[in-house]
């Protein structure tokens, strides 16, 4: 495995980008229907949050899913060619250790905008963020 793969396993497939105009149009719905508007700090501050927080979660489900056997040996969940981030432990590119420092390092960066944005409309917003952040866990145990 090249430096150069790691790196893209890390940064681009781990996170699962593909799916960030779901999560991001939704993050945006959701700030213009609150009474937001796109030219809005906050509206921008929710969306890289939940950017954030969505690589989060897909990494985190990586680990998950290799964590309780659902990608190992022959029992591996259905890999598409879409989703880039299934097998990543398990076809050797990356290990359990890195994809922990890869779902927590997306989680910390995702803390920033969330606070800057809590500080600026109020403590409630932590209650979607706690929320999303279990999602992953209760996606492949539930």
């Amino acid at each position: 495995m090249t430096k150069k793969e790691k790196v893209k396993a890390h940064l681009w497939t781990s996170g699962r980008w593909f799916a960030l105009p779901f999560f991001g149009c939704s993050a945006l719905i959701g700030s213009i229907l609150a009474g937001g508007s796109l030219s809005e700090l906050n509206t921008w501050l929710g969306f890289i949050a939940v950017a954030l927080f969505m690589a989060c979660g897909h990494s985190q489900n990586t680990y998950i899913d290799w964590a309780v056997g659902l990608d190992r040996g022959e029992e591996k969940s259905v890999e598409k060619g879409y989703t880039g981030g299934c097998g990543l432990i398990s076809g050797g590119i990356l290990t359990p250790r890195e994809v922990i420092f890869n779902f927590t390092g997306w989680f910390i960066l995702g803390l920033i905008p969330a606070i800057i944005l809590c500080l600026r409309v109020g403590p409630y917003i932590l209650i979607p963020l706690a929320l999303g952040a279990a999602v992953p866990y209760f996606y492949t145990r539930g």
